[in-house]
């Protein structure tokens, strides 16, 4: 876990402990103390902060005594923040801020896998479980989804979902992946060749999808680029919600490959 097996051991050395010094203890006074907002809250930010606090104290191990500790910090912040999520894995701020902020939980649920040889498995998690689900019916075409909270049309290509189809070995999810494309070594690392890029034709899946956690309603004649999409929004918003809009009762629909209407009430 060094910075690059091509750096001489004083900077290697001298970079780990600046990033202990400036990072990690700073990091963990604030959770200990609970000074921030983000220490407390259910937003997205401390789903996104406690992640990459959980990855900095399993990448630095070795040279932190208080790497447990952390950990704790971590895993609690994590778990709140998944557990905001509704019960089909739908995201009440939307796939813009899905994508951004559940991208570190789930980096930080790989390596912690991995470095407890699978003894502890946020995968195992039932948000987790379904989420993937969620990035899949917001897409709409050509690497666009429907984004009813913060953020534009446009999105970027997942890191996660790469993560999702991998853990989960869903077919569904892969297609998705591969039919975005990847494009950061990043996202090479978690795709996983052997998953099938295929929908299950055993278990196919359906066209009508309710998110009832953020009131959204998809329904769709097929995932492909020329079939129908019709999206309804109607639900109160979230106390927790840092980044959404009074967009209740917005109607999208989408056909052939273009956006026909697009109304936010």
């Amino acid at each position: 876990w060094s910075f690059g097996r091509q750096l001489d051991a004083q900077t290697d050395q001298r970079l780990r402990a600046l990033a202990m010094e400036r990072i990690l203890r700073p990091g963990l006074h604030a959770m200990r103390t609970k000074q921030y907002a983000w220490m407390k809250s259910t937003a997205n930010w401390r789903i996104i902060i406690c992640s990459m606090m959980g990855l900095g104290a399993l990448t630095f191990a070795e040279d932190c005594p208080e790497a447990r500790e952390m950990l704790d910090y971590a895993l609690e912040g994590v778990l709140v923040g998944l557990g905001t999520g509704d019960r089909a894995g739908g995201w009440n701020e939307g796939p813009g801020y899905w994508e951004y902020g559940l991208a570190f939980a789930a980096r930080f649920a790989w390596l912690l896998r991995a470095m407890s040889r699978g003894q502890i498995d946020l995968f195992r998690h039932p948000f987790l479980r379904r989420t993937g689900d969620f990035r899949l019916y917001m897409a709409t075409h050509d690497k666009e989804v429907w984004n009813w909270s913060d953020g534009g049309k446009q999105i970027g290509r997942s890191t996660i979902l790469a993560i999702l189809a991998r853990a989960y070995h869903q077919p569904a999810y892969q297609q998705l992946l591969l039919q975005e494309g990847l494009d950061s070594l990043g996202q090479l690392y978690y795709f996983d060749p052997t998953v099938p890029a295929e929908r299950n034709a055993k278990s196919p899946m359906p066209l009508v999808k309710h998110f009832p956690g953020c009131g959204v309603l998809v329904a769709r004649t097929g995932f492909g680029e020329q079939d129908t999409f019709v999206g309804v929004k109607a639900a109160d918003i979230p106390h927790y919600n840092h980044h959404c809009h009074q967009d209740g009762g917005s109607l999208v629909i989408h056909a052939a490959g273009r956006e026909l209407l697009a109304e936010n009430i």
